[in-house]
């Protein structure tokens, strides 16, 4: 129900971020808003969140992005 929930406001956040943002800081944004819900965790699980989250920078994500893309076709 929790995870339901949260995905529902990233979604909202997303829509609303999306009519004002570039890419860069809405990637920006995703990254801080995952970093805030782990700090919302229980103690124990607080490390494990962060450690599994992407610390790729905005030009690495976009770059691995295109590649994707290129590939695809």
């Amino acid at each position: 129900m929790f995870n339901y929930n949260l995905q529902i406001a990233m979604a909202l956040i997303v829509t609303f971020v999306l009519a004002a943002c570039t890419s860069k800081e809405l990637y920006s944004e995703v990254q801080n808003n995952r970093k805030a819900h782990c700090r919302t965790l229980p103690p124990q699980d607080i490390e494990d969140c962060l450690n599994n989250l992407n610390d790729k920078t905005y030009d690495e994500y976009e770059k691995l992005r295109q590649e994707l893309i290129k590939n695809r076709k």
